[in-house]
């Protein structure tokens, strides 16, 4: 009787690994990716952000200087920059003290400019662009309404590994967008009294 019992067991032991095996035959290449976690680089590919990246990128193996975020943010000239956050890549382009940050949001290519006392952000949201007020002393990445977006603060306290900046020639086109549009954001959340 033992060895019948031995031979049941084995038997049910044998099936469920073959019904295992069958199982992970089953899972697609697909959804083994999809089980992968995705790569700041993967979240990039193909937007703005990705295209600035490999310019500079480019620009420095071409014998162009790399500089600092403070000399790209001191308010003359024209540069790009790559920076890698905690929340992943930025993009970001400065001319005469203007500034263009390409950022994802929530997974979504998005831009925002920071012009003297004024943040503007395309809100995905409203298909609209919104108006902050602004200070470059402010901390606007960690905010809800601005998040992702850095102030010139928390740009300059950046560790210089995790940037590379040099000078470019941008086009005043690359700074354009509706900014007589934009809706004061500002005012509205002191209005329903989410900011003082």
């Amino acid at each position: 009787m033992v060895g019948r019992e031995s031979l049941a067991s084995s038997a049910a032991i044998g099936i469920s690994v073959m019904f295992l095996l069958f199982l992970a035959s089953c899972s697609s290449p697909a959804e083994e990716s999809a089980a992968r976690p995705i790569t700041p680089e993967q979240l990039i590919k193909g937007t703005a952000i990705d295209a600035l990246k490999q310019e500079v990128q480019s620009a420095v193996k071409s014998g162009s200087g790399a500089l600092s975020l403070s000399e790209a943010l001191s308010g003359s000239g024209s540069y790009g920059c790559i920076i890698k956050t905690a929340k992943g890549y930025l993009g970001l382009r400065i001319k005469e003290g203007i500034a263009r940050e390409d950022i994802l949001w929530d997974k979504q290519p998005t831009v925002a400019f920071i012009e003297g006392a004024y943040l503007y952000r395309f809100s995905l949201m409203h298909q609209r662009w919104a108006r902050f007020d602004y200070s470059p002393d402010s901390e606007t990445s960690g905010n809800a309404y601005t998040l992702g977006i850095y102030s010139h603060k928390e740009l300059r306290a950046m560790p210089s590994g995790n940037y590379l900046c040099v000078k470019k020639a941008l086009e005043d086109s690359v700074f354009d967008f509706p900014k007589a549009e934009a809706f004061d954001a500002s005012a509205k959340m002191k209005e329903y009294g989410l900011t003082k």
